[in-house]
């Protein structure tokens, strides 16, 4: 997951969030956040583990969208895994929420 925002991170194309409008963020932000929670509910699940592409989402966004849409992407997905029920990766993915946030 880490490479994939890296090889975004590096490339020199400018993002899509830089606009003047205060509000387009948020907007997208949410929207992310709801595909990000289609992408979980339609996730593979192969031995009780589910696999989606939802790094590559956030991915894609960080660079191409804004940092400011993704992080809200990032808080909605993180939270809407909760739905499932308070299991241990629903714990590790709100750490690794925050410290993507923190840095």
């Amino acid at each position: 997951m880490l490479s994939i925002y890296l090889f975004f991170k590096f490339n020199t194309a400018a993002p899509l969030g830089q606009r003047s409008e205060k509000w387009i963020p948020w907007f997208e932000g949410a929207f992310i956040g709801l595909i990000g929670l289609v992408i979980m509910n339609f996730a593979i699940v192969i031995e009780q583990v589910r696999l989606d592409f939802r790094p590559l989402l956030l991915a894609i966004t960080f660079k191409y969208i804004g940092r400011k849409a993704s992080i809200i992407g990032l808080v909605i997905i993180t939270l809407g895994r909760f739905t499932y029920g308070l299991y241990g990766t629903s714990i590790v993915n709100l750490a690794f929420a925050i410290y993507v946030i923190i840095s």
